[in-house]
């Protein structure tokens, strides 16, 4: 009897050691995932608005328009794009639809690689960020 006393307290010893390992061990994430070192793309475009003052102020308006764009598509790419929608329905009948979408990011460190002025008064800008480290070490937190 007292030889499995104590072999039950020896095997509920080692069990609540190897249950410490387990839940004391951790995994590292991988330092340099794919990811870490991507470089992300956008294109973005602006029109000339109507009410313009004069022809330097639509180009200007024009670009910024293109640049914001730009940073709207990078900022879909980091974070991605929440979509919502609501339809209502009447007699089987669809009576309204409504869909839209809404992005929420913070990109910082984005460069204009190319800023071009088309024929038609618009303005096309390509904007670069590359993630590296900073993006691993927010997104491993």
């Amino acid at each position: 009897m007292r030889n499995l006393i104590k072999k039950v307290a020896l095997l509920a010893s080692l069990a609540i050691i190897a249950a410490g390992l387990a839940c004391s061990t951790s995994v590292q994430p991988t330092l340099n995932p794919n990811w870490a070192d991507l470089t992300l793309r956008a294109i973005g475009n602006g029109a000339p608005p109507a009410q313009a003052v004069n022809a330097a102020q639509s180009r200007l308006m024009a670009k910024q328009a293109a640049e914001t764009d730009a940073y709207r598509k990078l900022a879909q790419q980091v974070s991605g794009v929440h979509i919502s929608s609501d339809t209502l329905v009447q007699d089987f009948i669809t009576k309204s639809d409504r869909i839209s979408s809404d992005v929420q990011s913070f990109i910082k460190g984005a460069r204009v690689i190319s800023s071009k002025e088309n024929p038609d008064g618009s303005f096309e800008v390509v904007l670069e960020l590359f993630l590296g480290k900073r993006f691993e070490i927010i997104v491993m937190r």
